[in-house]
């Protein structure tokens, strides 16, 4: 998946970015795996997050940022990455909560 960087003029590949962070000015910083920074404004990012999750999209067609849930971007996260929760850590949350 790419998305365009209108500040840079450039495409960015979202398989070689390893981190995303605020840009502090509405829009989102792309850190590449070769260390290259580029902004991306909302406008690219939501397009961007109705790839990696339609279901989630469809949903919430604004970005739903007001109806946000942790558990519910988890489970966007693990569907997008394919990661799955280690039995164990699962083991241990559920003996943690039985005290």
């Amino acid at each position: 998946m790419w998305v365009y960087s209108e500040k840079q003029k450039t495409w960015v590949n979202l398989e070689q970015v390893q981190r995303i962070a605020s840009d502090g000015q509405g829009g989102y910083l792309l850190i590449s795996q070769d260390g290259k920074k580029t902004s991306v404004d909302q406008t690219w990012y939501d397009k961007a997050m109705r790839w990696v999750d339609p279901d989630w999209w469809e949903k919430h067609p604004n970005g739903g940022k007001d109806s946000l849930n942790f558990e519910d971007a988890l489970k966007a996260i693990m569907k997008a990455t394919g990661a799955k929760m280690d039995k164990k850590d699962k083991d241990n949350n559920k003996k943690e909560g039985e005290d």
